[in-house]
């Protein structure tokens, strides 16, 4: 049994020793330092990608500081990375320029100096247990990328406001304790927020803009701020969401987001409404070519909202509705139509009289990005307007009462579509001429009343002559190519 255990030692020992020969070698750590501007560096040479570290500082205050991005030690180049716990600490700096390598902050890094303003590099993610407490900052840029805010990084400064930026996870202890803030916005990815965290401030609002965080401190806030949510993070609609009306203790009110489709038309920005009051009607919604009609609850069937009286219940949208008629103008002339109706044509309702004295009115006219025929020519569309020709299209049916009247036109052939002239349609238009419509069944009363024609021939298809509708004419010759009108005024 001695021989055995003889023989094991041996072995082990053996083992240990060739072990010890063949591990690799690793070369210990060579610290070397350099110190410039008052300011002294670290860093191991046998490291370099490492960076350098901010140890110590010696200058006597005030002191303005710029840290520098790099940094020479023994004739080496290093990245300045980390400046080190206490290294600046209470030496009544005033203002400090940080290089945009640094990616450590350590704690008390600035505790006790007179900084009153302050921008850290984005490349920084954590700050340091009482970096900055007990300066005079009334402003500080935190990093983009910052996830993690030490116990009392902050504490006991004259900060009014501060962003803190959309990728923070963790705020520590009375990190913001004794500043100045009266509002404060917590970002959706804050799940941790320490005891005392915005302390001794008074806060009078407080928004979270996530979840409630998983983590929430004792006295977190004060002076009994009250803290906004979204209705989305609610207790009823969230697992351990956020309560009403309080949560934690602290008076609460929920958010909806109203947001407004405007279906095609011109886009109209989401609001924030408290839960349970009225909102502000944003006005009319604008689409080309279309008459609005009011918000619904559905973009179809639904409920008309009134602003004055319809409390938001939580997030919801409204549809815009568009009244069934359309309208566009172009070169001057204005038309409508029925959008619910396009197999009935356009109207032309309206002319503007700048676009010129000889008028086509095309067969066809695009409204709202649908194509519709030409018709009518409204009652009046064109009253008026000093016009010296115009030129109808083949597809219109129907003029309308007073439509081209009191122009001086001329002549006028009335296209063979055209079933209905309506009263006074061509009424003092200086007519000497006009081609009547081989369809044409109603004369309306006074319908070319007033003008200078010498003839006249009715073709076969007239059924309906109102009154007076040639009169005050020099005619000679009336010409009928069908039977005798059921009716003559």
């Amino acid at each position: 049994m001695r021989a055995i255990k003889s023989f094991i030692v041996v072995g082990l020992t053996a083992l240990l020793v060739l072990g010890a020969v063949a591990a690799p070698a690793h070369a210990a750590p060579v610290i070397v330092t350099t110190t410039a501007d008052g300011i002294t560096y670290t860093a191991d040479s046998t490291n370099v990608a490492a960076g350098a570290t901010v140890t110590a500082y010696d200058n006597a205050p005030p002191r303005d500081v710029t840290i520098p991005d790099n940094v020479s030690i023994g004739g080496t180049s290093y990245i300045v990375t980390t400046i080190d716990g206490g290294a600046f600490a209470n030496n009544g700096l005033t203002s400090v320029s940080l290089p945009d390598t640094l990616t450590t902050m350590g704690s008390y890094a600035f505790i006790g100096n007179s900084l009153t303003s302050l921008t850290l590099p984005n490349t920084l993610t954590t700050i340091g247990e009482s970096a900055f407490a007990y300066n005079s900052l009334q402003s500080v840029s935190l990093p983009d990328a910052l996830t993690a805010i030490g116990d009392y990084a902050f504490a006991s400064n004259a900060l009014t406001s501060v962003t803190l930026p959309a990728t923070l996870t963790t705020i520590g202890d009375s990190a913001f304790y004794g500043n100045v803030l009266t509002s404060v916005t917590l970002p959706a990815s804050v799940t941790t927020i320490n005891d005392l965290a915005f302390y001794s401030n008074p806060l009078t609002s407080v928004r979270f803009l996530g979840a409630a965080p998983a983590s929430v401190g004792g006295d977190v806030f004060t002076s009994d701020p009250l803290v906004s949510y979204f209705s989305r993070f609610g207790d009823s609609q969230t697992n351990n969401g956020f309560t009403s009306p309080s949560w934690n203790g602290y008076r609460t009110e929920a958010i909806a987001i109203l947001t407004y489709d405007t279906n095609g038309g011109t886009a109209i920005d989401p609001v924030e409404i408290v839960v349970g009051t009225t909102a502000t009607a944003p006005g009319a919604a604008v689409k080309a070519d279309y008459t609005f009609d009011g918000w619904y609850t559905a973009a179809t069937g639904g409920t008309a909202w009134d602003f004055t009286t319809d409390k938001v219940a939580g997030d919801m949208t409204l549809f815009a509705r568009y009244a069934a008629q359309v309208s566009t103008t172009t070169k001057g002339i204005t038309y409508t139509a029925d959008s619910t109706n396009i197999s009935a044509g356009a109207t032309a309702t309206a002319y503007d009289s700048a676009s010129g004295s000889a008028v086509t009115v095309p067969s066809n006219v695009t409204i709202g990005g649908t194509d519709y025929t030409v018709t009518t020519i409204g009652d009046y569309a064109f009253f008026d307007k000093a016009l010296t020709s115009v030129t109808l299209p083949n597809m219109l049916t129907t003029i309308g009462s007073f439509a081209l009247a009191y122009n001086t036109l001329g002549s006028v052939s009335v296209p063979n579509s055209v079933t209905t002239i309506g009263f006074a349609a061509f009424t003092y238009d200086s007519l000497t001429s006009v081609t009547l419509s081989n369809t044409l069944t109603t004369l309306g009363e006074e319908a070319f009343y007033g003008n200078v024609l010498t003839s006249v021939t009715l073709p076969a298809s007239v059924t309906t002559i109102d009154y007076q509708a040639f009169a005050s004419n020099p005619l000679t010759s009336v010409r009928f190519l069908g039977a005798a009108p059921a009716s003559v005024g």
